[in-house]
């Protein structure tokens, strides 16, 4: 019986011993699971939830976009084994996986069961209209040993609209003709151009602020398309509208040079456009008025004020210009000449009398 009380005694430390080991087991194994995933670097799909992540990721922000915009791609990558991957690279191309084309490339490394967020930028300044497909290439360099190779990549498109630019021209004319006087009436035209591949909303917005001594003719305002006004407080010209792809909008009002205008003096004027380059309904850039008269971009337009009182016409019949210096010259040293040889014909001419009047020369 002691024997068995002892057995007894022994079997149940045994088992106390075995439950002990059996829950030290199970702590462990909650503590590290093991790693279920499949062996292979890989992209999980839009949306599957990852572990200490809110959702995988292959997103671009945004989908569309106006040429000249940045669009920002967010990448998940994931390793599917218990492995640790070491330093790898991972490449986002556009349109094709070349040299090229390729716009970033960022290095990581992953550890077993691990995922990681990579941010790119795109700039698609210069970058055609159309569709375009974003490829990411993790492990761009192949240097990881993979169960398979064929599903590190990512596509989608992007599509790039199209953007307008908008450009201004401002020139006048002298209704009176000749030079620009006080009292005189100028025509100005103002010509709203988009030079771009990409139309642009009706949110175009022009400003012209009259100089002082520019009077705005009363009604002579009009505008082939949009809609114009004159600001009598401001003294400003005001045109918006919209325009498509190779359209013009044109602007032609008449000012008279105040009386006052001081001669000679310079009188400039320029018109300014707000604008929407992303079209995302915001004028968020303005351009300044060019005077394609002159070689130097973005320049105001000059009214020069004169005095045209004196007139200075066509040369006098009968008279002639005055030489140059270098005419001078000329004309200086073929006079020296000709008295050379006159006095040379002069002095023969008294030799030859002398030797008449007292026989051969000795």
């Amino acid at each position: 019986m002691m024997v068995r009380r002892h057995a007894a005694k022994g079997g149940r430390h045994v088992v106390a011993l075995l439950a002990v080991l059996l829950l030290t087991m199970a702590l462990a194994a909650a503590a590290d699971p093991p790693c279920t995933k499949l062996p292979d670097l890989w992209f999980p799909a839009p949306g599957v939830i990852l572990s200490g992540a809110d959702v995988a990721v292959q997103v671009a922000d945004p989908i569309v976009v106006m040429q000249g915009n940045l669009v920002t791609v967010t990448v998940t990558v994931d390793n599917f084994t218990c492995g640790e991957t070491g330093l790898f690279d991972v490449s986002l191309y556009h349109d094709v996986l070349s040299p090229a084309t390729l716009i970033d490339t960022q290095t990581t490394s992953l550890l077993g069961c691990e995922h990681v967020v990579l941010v790119f930028v795109w700039d698609t300044t210069g970058v055609p209209p159309g569709p375009h497909p974003i490829c990411v290439w993790a492990d761009s360099g192949e240097v990881v040993g993979e169960y398979k190779e064929d599903d590190n990549t990512y596509c989608f498109d992007i599509t790039v609209i199209a953007a307008p630019v908008i450009e201004v021209e401002k020139t006048f004319v002298d209704v009176n003709g000749g030079c620009h006087e006080p009292g005189d009436t100028l025509e100005f035209r103002i010509a709203v151009r988009n030079v771009g591949d990409g139309d642009h909303a009706a949110t175009l917005a022009l400003r012209d602020e009259l100089p002082p001594e520019l009077l705005y003719v009363t009604g002579s305002l009009s505008a082939s398309a949009g809609a114009a006004a004159y600001d009598p407080v401001d003294r400003a010209i005001l045109w918006s509208g919209g325009l498509a792809a190779g359209a013009e909008a044109l602007l032609t009002f008449e000012v008279e040079i105040d009386g006052g205008t001081a001669t000679p003096s310079s009188v400039p004027n320029q018109a300014f456009v707000d604008w929407d380059p992303d079209q995302d309904g915001t004028n968020d850039a303005q351009g300044p008025s060019d005077d394609p008269a002159t070689a130097d971009p973005d320049d105001p337009t000059v009214v020069a004020v004169q005095d045209c009182s004196v007139v200075l016409g066509p040369p006098i019949p009968g008279t002639i210009d005055a030489p140059s210096l270098t005419e001078w010259g000329m004309i200086l040293s073929g006079t020296l000449l000709v008295l050379a040889f006159a006095l040379m014909l002069l002095r023969r001419r008294r030799l030859l009398a002398a030797m008449g009047a007292g026989g051969s020369p000795s």
